[in-house]
Order: C-alpha cells, then sequence, then structure tokens
C-alpha cells in the first residue's frame, strides 16, 4: 500500500513539472510596445531622437549624438569643468563625470587663439572617470563586445618611456581552472619614447599587445600639430588605432573575452602627458567610417572659431581647416545597433524590462564593486 502511494506522489510530481515547463516555454514576452508608451520614456525618445545622426548642414552636432555613451569637452560649455567639485561633467548630464585632483587651466588654442573653443590643460593631471565597467556593452557579466573611442587632443611632450592616453581596467580572467592562471584584461592606448627618439603607439586588448603598424611616429608630427584625433575600435574580429586621417588595424586575436571591473576608466594615465584636451567620446557601438569627416569637421568648427558669433573672416579660418587626406582608407563598419535609449538604463544593475516596469527609477543605483590588479606599464 505504502509503495502504491509512494509511486503515486511521484506521477502526480511529474505531471505537475510537465505542466510547469509548458507554462513556461508557452509564456509571452514582454510587450515592449506598452514600456515606450509611457510618458516618461516617449519623452526621453523624443529627446534624443531630434538629434538627427549626421547633419549635413549643422557641424556644430557630434555625429551619431545620440548613440554616444559619454562625452566630455572645452565646446559648448567650459562651466562643465568645475573647479569647486574637482569634476569634469558629460556634456548632457552631471550623472556621469571624470575627477581631478589639480586645478585645470583654459588654454587658448593653437588654430584660433582669438575665438576658437579652449582647451583644458591636463599637464601632470590624470582623470579618472565613472568606474570601467559602465562602459561595458554587457551589464550583466560587463563583457566588452564592441566600442568606439575618439579623443581630441594636442600633444606638447611627454615625461615618461611608456605614456598611456586612455586606458579601461578589466577583471582578472580565469583560463585554467585546473591548475588556476589568470591573466588581466586591459584596453590602453600607448605612445611608447623608442631608441631612435620617435613615437610607437602600442595597443593592449585583454593580455595581447598590438604594435608594429604605428610605429616610428616622428616626434614633430606628435608634438607641434595644431591638434590630433586618437582613437579606437574594437570589434570581433578586428581592433583599429585611429590617428588623424590613418586606421591601423589588426587582427583581433583576444581568446578570452574581456569583462570591465570596477576601476575607473583613465585619460592621461600618471599625468605622463604635457597636453590639453579638446573632446572625448565613447560610443558603445562602431562608427561608420564614411562618416569620419563629419566628426573632422565637429572638432574644426569650435576649434577654428566658427561657432563664435564674433568670427569675422571665415575665408582665412577655413584655410587653416584640417585636411583628410585623398589617401584616407575610408572603413566602412556595420551601421549602429544598439538602441539610442540604451544610454539610459545602462547604468542600472535591473535589466530593461524590470527597469521600466517600474516608476521608482534610483539613479544613484550602483553595482557592487570588485577588487582588481592590473598592468600598469609595458616594456
Amino acid at each position: 500500500m505504502n509503495l502504491i502511494r509512494i509511486f503515486g506522489f511521484f506521477i502526480g510530481l511529474l505531471i505537475a513539472l510537465i505542466l510547469i515547463s509548458y507554462l513556461k516555454i508557452n509564456e509571452p514576452f514582454t510587450d515592449i510596445s506598452s514600456i515606450l508608451s509611457t510618458p516618461k520614456i516617449k519623452a526621453l525618445i523624443e529627446t534624443t531622437t531630434s538629434v538627427p545622426i549626421i547633419n549635413d548642414n549643422d557641424d556644430s552636432i557630434i555625429p551619431y549624438k545620440g548613440y554616444k555613451f559619454m562625452c566630455i569637452n572645452t565646446y559648448n560649455d567650459t562651466t562643465k569643468i568645475s573647479m569647486t567639485d574637482g569634476k569634469w561633467y558629460d556634456i548632457d548630464t552631471d550623472d556621469l563625470y571624470f575627477k581631478f585632483e589639480k586645478l585645470i587651466s583654459l588654454d587658448k588654442n593653437y588654430i584660433n587663439k582669438k575665438i576658437g573653443s579652449v582647451g583644458a590643460n591636463i599637464n601632470t593631471i590624470q582623470l579618472n572617470g565613472p568606474e570601467s565597467f559602465y562602459f561595458a556593452n554587457n551589464n550583466e557579466n560587463y563583457e566588452v563586445k564592441e566600442f568606439t573611442m575618439f579623443m581630441t587632443i594636442k600633444i606638447i611632450s611627454t615625461l615618461n618611456n611608456n605614456n598611456i592616453l586612455f586606458e579601461l581596467t578589466g577583471n582578472t580572467t580565469t583560463i585554467d581552472k585546473l591548475i588556476p592562471k589568470y591573466t588581466t584584461s586591459i584596453i590602453n592606448i600607448n605612445f611608447i619614447n623608442n631608441q631612435n627618439n620617435k613615437y610607437d603607439i602600442v595597443l593592449l586588448i585583454g593580455d595581447n599587445i598590438y604594435k608594429g603598424l604605428a610605429n616610428d611616429i616622428d616626434k614633430d608630427i606628435v608634438e607641434n600639430s595644431n591638434y590630433l584625433i586618437v582613437g579606437l575600435y574594437y570589434k570581433k574580429d578586428k581592433i583599429g588605432l585611429i590617428f588623424n586621417n590613418k586606421i591601423y588595424e589588426y587582427e583581433n586575436i583576444t581568446k578570452y573575452e574581456i569583462t570591465l571591473g570596477s576601476t575607473p576608466i583613465i585619460i592621461n594615465k600618471f599625468g605622463s602627458f604635457n597636453m590639453h584636451l579638446y573632446n572625448f567620446i565613447y560610443y558603445k557601438t562602431l562608427f561608420d567610417f564614411q562618416y569620419y569627416d563629419y566628426f573632422v569637421r565637429y572638432n574644426n568648427y569650435y576649434l577654428s572659431g566658427l561657432h563664435n558669433k564674433a568670427c569675422i573672416e571665415t575665408k582665412t579660418l577655413e584655410k587653416e581647416k584640417p585636411k583628410i587626406s585623398d589617401e584616407f582608407e575610408k572603413i566602412i563598419l556595420p551601421e549602429f545597433k544598439y538602441p539610442m535609449l540604451e544610454k539610459y538604463y545602462t547604468n542600472y544593475k535591473k535589466n530593461f524590462f524590470e527597469l521600466f516596469k517600474s516608476d521608482n527609477i534610483n539613479p544613484d543605483d550602483t553595482y557592487i564593486k570588485k577588487d582588481i590588479e592590473y598592468i600598469n606599464n609595458i616594456k
């Protein structure tokens, strides 16, 4: 009799599990249309989509502005550089910012000293931004899948053999579980003073060094140009260094996924660059390089003083406008594929649907930080 009861119990349990499994598999997906129709989200969509992706007639707008995750510059509002707070705020929000410990002077630029946008003199100053994991594509494991970063700068000199212009640091990755082995995950751009008294620009991505293409660059090019555009893009199969009108592209040989950690994103590590910073922008996706000339026009618009109403002699300024070489090999990358709303919710630990089901959004919600160790220099 007991055997029959036990058998009946397991039969009932099996039937219950089958029913639960069926209901779970056939559960309808969340209706995103109802989420996007709320007044709060509709207002956000109208604000972000009102900015054109590319505007042929207005160089004052950053190309793909609605897709940028973070941007600081001296173009729109220099009060965003708060000396009292020691913070340089994003152009659109005060929730994202870089910290600095020394006073930043605003110096005249080298294109039009009278009316062009000033440069932030960060000589010996390291800028510490938000924690690196905010810049990841995946907010569950903080993995980096693709991004594009641009910096518009004036380099005057460097202090060390290794000079890290930009750095994202990652978590330690386990590469062998049987015999515990670990590797660091770092993304940085390093200007190395070589034995020829020239610069080699080297990339460190994950635990791999990418070098050999941007070698022996004359110091006159680096230190005596009116301004430089230095950038970096990352995708599954390719890694690219942007240096003015050239792209140095490497095959991505990363074997282990790069996951970002709690160490801040850094500009001018250890303050080893004597430099002026005009513009920094980070996209969590790939920039379409057929529109790269629009990005150059955007920078020139402010540095040449075309944005200034006091600008009298436009023709004279246009002669000083940096030109894109005809030899520039444009690389057309896939179109931006992440939604424009991404920057609104990527900082929060709740997923997209859970976040917008509730009106109780806490902008101060933060992740649990992890301690990590990482490489400081390349030899």
